[in-house]
């Protein structure tokens, strides 16, 4: 099942809240989403508000219970009825909206969960930044080289910037020599240092087997 990304943008409104209590409602739900992101959907986040709507009313109701009690001992007669019933009903609320919301998973299903979730994530990122070829190795050789799209199948190629396996461009070195381009520029171009290439001239163009020395 595809699994979205929360909604950053939804508004938080905190209605019928105090501001204190809406500001400290508001970091509480921003809380939640960081902690389960399969709280996605805009129906979960409008539950999720509800819910800590309802954990401020417990918070107004344990406060109510506690200035009730001062100066009357531990008396729990002491309590007015009402209070005591209704933290117990916001309580029963708050429980029923925490399990519909799935906050009471495993929390090592819940870890894996978010494993997953990342996972997912990363390959969607990286889909989208390599959507016309794919890289690959040979399962015999081990050597890469790429696949890239036609209009129905694969079209594999020889990997432009590896031989053997390893991380290079004759043409980029030949250009490299001749004082065409930097080492920096060379180094940039295939992502890796501006050392690289005086390794790749002793190590791989300058032997006869190149993968000797990696051996």
């Amino acid at each position: 099942m595809k699994q979205d990304k929360p909604d950053l943008s939804y508004t938080f409104t905190g209605e019928g809240l105090t501001s204190p209590e809406s500001r400290v409602a508001k970091k509480r739900f921003w809380n939640y989403v960081a902690h389960y992101p399969h709280l996605n959907r805009l129906s979960d986040l409008h539950l999720l508000e509800e819910l800590v709507y309802l954990e401020c009313i417990q918070e107004r109701y344990k406060k109510n219970i506690k200035n009730s009690s001062k100066g009357q001992g531990v008396d729990k007669d002491a309590v007015p009825k009402t209070l005591k019933d209704g933290l117990g009903e916001n309580l029963e609320k708050i429980m029923k909206l925490k399990e519909k919301l799935g906050m009471f998973e495993d929390k090592k299903k819940l870890d894996s969960f978010k494993f997953i979730y990342s996972v997912v994530e990363k390959f969607k990122l990286w889909c989208e930044q390599n959507q016309g070829s794919r890289e690959v190795a040979c399962p015999f050789c081990a050597k890469p080289f790429l696949l890239r799209f036609r209009t129905k199948d694969y079209d594999a190629t020889a990997h432009p910037f590896f031989q053997d396996k390893i991380l290079c461009n004759p043409i980029l070195h030949k250009l490299w020599k001749e004082g065409r381009i930097t080492k920096k520029e060379y180094g940039d171009i295939l992502g890796t240092s501006a050392d690289y290439p005086e390794w790749l001239e002793e190590h791989h163009f300058n032997k006869k087997n190149p993968l000797k020395d990696q051996e």
